[in-house]
């Protein structure tokens, strides 16, 4: 949807291209290549596309620990960057690119700045509110489940996929906050290692 708008605003880092008269060699380690590459080509002129017949198979991670921690890294690098080049977030000068911009990764990516304020809303909203009750027993389940899970997988123990389900999305919301305390202290992730994953029959 983002290509028929006009250009993606970010590339997956498994599999993309960019034309070398715009790769910048110069271009900080610290930072996020792949997610940058849309920018890149969006300020010169050119659009970012996702391509259907481009087909990449990439196995899930083989430890929810490993994941986590991708989680951070990428989340983190992906914040510097977008500060990097906020200037692609001006309406004015880059127009639909830079809402979808805004609203495609700025706005995902506060939902976890923001995510303790959230948690003290609902604790507040279940003492006189039945949504609010069933919101706070809702979250705190998935928390437990969420815990099992993780604590299951560092065992290398089978779960059900509902736990397993809670874990990634606890590990991911986890890893959220993290990334935000990581890019607040100014703490950088200048070497990147790819992901460590297993052939499985799952992708």
């Amino acid at each position: 949807l983002e290509t028929r708008v006009g250009s993606i605003v970010g590339a997956s880092g498994c599999f993309y291209g960019i034309r070398a008269r715009i790769y910048d060699s110069s271009f900080p380690e610290e930072l996020s290549r792949d997610f940058a590459s849309a920018l890149m080509a969006r300020a010169n002129g050119l659009r970012a596309v996702s391509v259907d017949d481009a087909m990449c198979f990439v196995p899930r991670a083989g430890a929810l620990r490993a994941e986590f921690r991708r989680k951070i890294r990428t989340m983190a690098r992906g914040l510097e960057t977008l500060w990097h080049w906020r200037r692609m977030m001006n309406p004015f000068r880059y127009g639909a690119f830079a809402l979808m911009l805004i609203s495609h990764k700025l706005c995902r990516w506060l939902v976890y700045l923001f995510l303790p304020l959230a948690s003290a809303g609902v604790a507040m909203l279940a003492s006189g509110s039945r949504i609010g009750m069933l919101l706070a027993a809702t979250t705190l389940g998935g928390l437990i489940a969420g815990t099992l899970a993780w604590y299951r997988a560092q065992r290398a123990e089978e779960v059900s996929r509902v736990v397993a389900v809670a874990g990634f999305a606890l590990a991911s919301v986890i890893a959220g906050v993290l990334a935000w305390v990581k890019v607040l202290r100014r703490q950088r992730s200048p070497i990147w290692e790819p992901t460590r994953r297993t052939v499985s029959g799952e992708t």
